[in-house]
């Protein structure tokens, strides 16, 4: 099969042991294998078809074999063949969000939500196996991992992302790290629900998109800044227009008017210039998956600027507001140009002692929500350690926040309504909160909110 499952091996996650075969199953197993890659279509195999070949090998050796076995023996070859092998079980797993291959016969490693890094009782029993597995898995985009091609970005067909490298760029192992995605975004009232973010902020944000105001996510690695991005975009209007910029796909819109453009190393067509493209597509919102470089960070830029959108969204890595700012400049944005990002959020993946469990939990919050003007930041929420909360600072100080002016202006509210405005907003977000509502009702209800 190209990987074993240990039997009695001691692991933090446990893998199914049905799958460990004994010496006579491997060999039924070899034989059913070899008799289904002859078929060819291993892709269209279904499990019907494994089980009729199955039954003739069987009869053929007068092998009598229980039933629930001869069922593990082909759902092993319909993963093998029509799948991923040993990773199938784990990319179906909804707890994961990490998988991780750290060269053969090491046990996999996977993520659990909440629960951080833990070791399998599986392993690839060869570099070999790793690779093909990782071949098959980028075949769809006629993409390969050779020697002459050691590193290799891909997206699986359900949206999970794929990182693979080769030695000699890493030292002996062949690794595999695949980035899980849920099938339907987080909604806003889960984010509430887990403390990402606080409902008053949620509800500034929804008055900040609906009012046109650019947003740049900043955070480390793993922190969820897609996943804020995703969650907020409920709050743009479902009969605007929507661009979406990615070198990985990654954001899912709900609306029905949507282009999405990805950058393609292969055909040289890099983020920046689909970026410069879309100024000639009338956008209504544009999104940029992630600002890394500093033709990107330019090619934004450029696009804040021109204001052919009436919302700019986009993903930055930094740890603070004051670090997103200080690297923007170092990747060459202007001093004088940093005003056209209106609101800069920040998300921390960070690890925290739990008093009551007595032990360390990894946490993602929005760390803090500033506004940027005169060049600077100032805090319009920050996180408050003590009390565990995100919350508001300097929002209400009379004629200090630009972005209140903004909002008051696009609403032709005052000060007062619009506060007033917030806490409504507030209260119906932690309702559908306490509802527990998914990601397309959550959608539903807030594009129905009357005010």
């Amino acid at each position: 099969m190209g990987w074993t499952i240990r039997f009695g091996t001691p692991a933090e996650y446990e893998m199914d042991h049905r799958f460990h075969l004994n010496e006579r199953e491997e060999e039924l197993y070899v034989q059913l294998h070899r008799s289904l890659k002859q078929q060819g279509g291993h892709a269209t195999i279904g499990e019907k078809d494994v089980h009729k070949q199955l039954v003739r090998l069987c009869e053929k050796r007068n092998l009598p074999l229980p039933l629930a076995r001869a069922d593990t023996l082909c759902r092993l070859a319909h993963m093998n063949l029509a799948g991923y092998g040993v990773l199938e079980p784990l990319l179906q797993d909804p707890s994961l969000e990490e998988i991780a291959v750290l060269g053969a016969k090491e046990p996999l490693r996977v993520y659990v939500k909440g629960k951080g890094w833990k070791r399998t009782n599986a392993c690839f029993l060869s570099e070999e196996g790793i690779v093909d597995t990782a071949n098959k898995m980028a075949r769809a985009l006629g993409r390969r991992l050779s020697f002459h091609t050691p590193r290799l970005d891909a997206v699986l067909p359900n949206g999970d992302r794929l990182h693979a490298v080769l030695p000699p760029l890493t030292l002996e192992n062949t690794v595999l790290t695949i980035r899980k995605f849920k099938e339907k975004p987080y909604a806003i009232p889960e984010l509430v629900g887990n403390h990402t973010l606080s409902a008053e902020a949620a509800s500034f944000f929804w008055l900040a998109l609906q009012s046109d105001l650019n947003l740049l996510i900043a955070g480390n690695t793993g922190s969820g800044k897609t996943t804020l991005l995703n969650a907020l975009l409920v709050f743009v209007p479902f009969n605007e227009r929507i661009l979406v910029v990615e070198e990985t796909p990654e954001i899912r819109v709900l609306h029905p008017h949507q282009i999405k453009l990805v950058a393609s190393p292969e055909s040289q067509v890099s983020m920046q210039q689909l970026v410069h493209d879309t100024l000639r597509m009338r956008p209504d919102r544009v999104l940029v998956g992630e600002v890394r470089t500093e033709e990107e960070t330019r090619a934004l830029f450029e696009a804040l600027s021109a204001g052919q959108a009436k919302g700019t969204y986009a993903t930055f890595h930094a740890r603070t507001a004051k670090e997103a700012l200080h690297r923007l400049q170092s990747l060459g944005i202007p001093p004088y140009e940093l005003d056209s990002m209106d609101v800069l959020v920040v998300l921390r993946r960070q690890s925290v002692y739990d008093e009551g469990k007595k032990q360390w939990k990894e946490t993602r919050r929005v760390t803090e929500v500033a506004e940027v003007a005169e060049q600077k930041v100032r805090p319009l929420f920050e996180w408050d350690p003590p009390s565990q909360k995100l919350a508001a600072a300097n929002m209400q100080a009379k004629g200090k926040s630009e972005v209140v002016r903004r909002l008051q202006h696009a609403l032709g509210i005052s000060a007062t309504e619009l506060f007033a405005e917030i806490e409504r907003r507030k209260r119906f977000l932690e309702r559908l909160a306490r509802e527990k509502r998914g990601y397309e009702e959550t959608a539903q209800a807030i594009q129905a909110y009357a005010p």
